[in-house]
């Protein structure tokens, strides 16, 4: 197997990748998005080794902002990123001279809410690989995940927690927020909300951002991906994305729950060592397959 470290230009950045080549290629790539937060591109590194080493030419690359990319991701908007990836295929495509039709992408988390988008944005592209994907904005996605960590918060605590999100947003301002909190704090439960320094809140507009719009007009071949344990997703968020992907006409789209497999895809469960957290064991071989499969039809 071949690395090569590669920079290239988007909206005016130098972003950092590394393309994999396998020492024998079946002629077919996948590309692998950035996801949330300030991880780099050593997040995808061990799948991007796997699927290199199963014949694929490879690429991953660091979100501006993180690893060598320039740029803060903070202050990009979803469009930006998206832009982002979009250029990063382009260029990957070109540089390697292997076509769209012979390029699949594959994104986790907010990485998989990207995987619509894009496939409606560059249509020659094969098929698109959602893992960990909520079928909301990611808004109600972190909210999910808040209410999983305090199960016993009433509807009103949920409430105010969703305003504090919509403030960071910009959806609701400072006044109202305050209003509702006012309103509120004297409630038993109100410990247990997360408010952040009012006068530091940096407005991410990201969070409103949802797949679901794009769904019902992607038509490429798609996996999904949701684990049962997931703690972070709405649990009925593949239910929601198979309905939208039916809605689109969609005829090679499938749905995988993975039994006991979290938001990262570690098997949730009994184990010899419980200290050491150990990939869902069908996790990579369900993906593999599944490519084989509609890359022979």
């Amino acid at each position: 197997m071949k690395s090569e470290e590669i920079v290239f230009q988007s909206n005016g950045l130098n972003i950092g990748g590394t393309i994999r080549k396998p020492s024998k290629s079946n002629s077919n790539a996948i590309v692998f998005l950035t996801s949330s937060g300030g991880g780099d591109r050593s997040g995808s590194r061990a799948e991007a080794l796997y699927f290199a080493n199963k014949g694929y030419v490879t690429f991953h690359y660091d979100k501006r902002g993180t690893g060598t990319s320039e740029g803060n991701w903070q202050a990009a908007t979803m469009e930006e990123l998206l832009s982002d990836d979009v250029n990063a295929i382009a260029y990957f495509s070109e540089q390697i001279g292997i076509p769209l039709s012979k390029i699949g992408i594959k994104g986790s988390s907010q990485g998989a809410t990207k995987v619509p988008y894009i496939l409606n944005e560059l249509q020659e592209l094969r098929y698109g690989i959602a893992v960990s994907c909520p079928g909301s904005t990611l808004l109600e996605s972190d909210l999910n995940a808040w209410k999983n960590n305090n199960p016993d918060i009433s509807e009103e605590g949920v409430e105010l927690q969703r305003k504090v999100f919509k403030h960071i947003a910009g959806d609701l301002n400072r006044i109202e927020l305050k209003k509702s909190i006012e309103l509120e704090k004297s409630k038993p439960w109100f410990q247990k909300i997360w408010i952040p320094n009012l006068d530091e809140v940096q407005v991410d507009k990201k969070l409103l951002y949802s797949p679901m719009p794009y769904f019902p007009k992607t038509k490429q071949p798609i996996l999904v991906i949701q684990g049962t344990l997931d703690e972070i997703i709405p649990e009925k968020s593949h239910e929601l994305i198979s309905t939208a992907l039916e809605e689109a006409g969609n005829e090679n789209y499938k749905i995988v729950q993975l039994t006991d497999a979290n938001h990262s895809m570690y098997h949730v469960g009994q184990t010899d060592f419980p200290y050491w957290a150990k990939l869902h064991s069908t996790y990579l071989k369900t993906i593999e397959e599944w490519i084989y499969s509609i890359s022979n039809t």
